[in-house]
């Protein structure tokens, strides 16, 4: 079963992150959704699948996606 995860970090360019994360996803099953804090522009809420939480998270912590995050953690979570 999949999983949605809502993914919130800051970045310093939104644009490049989201182009980044897009052609980054070797397991999604769909594209993931961007928005941006009204607030502060550079704060991003990413929504998107994936086939587990697992599989997320070692996605995420990949040498690839830390470098797109800059080494930020951000905060994620996991529904179903």
């Amino acid at each position: 079963m999949s999983i949605t995860v809502l993914v919130t970090i800051e970045v310093e360019d939104f644009d490049a992150c989201l182009e980044q994360f897009i052609t980054a996803a070797p397991t999604r099953s769909k594209e993931p959704t961007a928005y941006r804090d009204i607030d502060n522009p550079n704060k991003v809420y990413i929504l998107t699948n994936a086939p587990s939480k697992e599989a997320f998270i070692e996605e995420f912590r990949s040498p690839k996606k830390n470098a797109i995050r800059k080494g930020k953690q951000g905060t994620l979570l996991f529904l179903w």
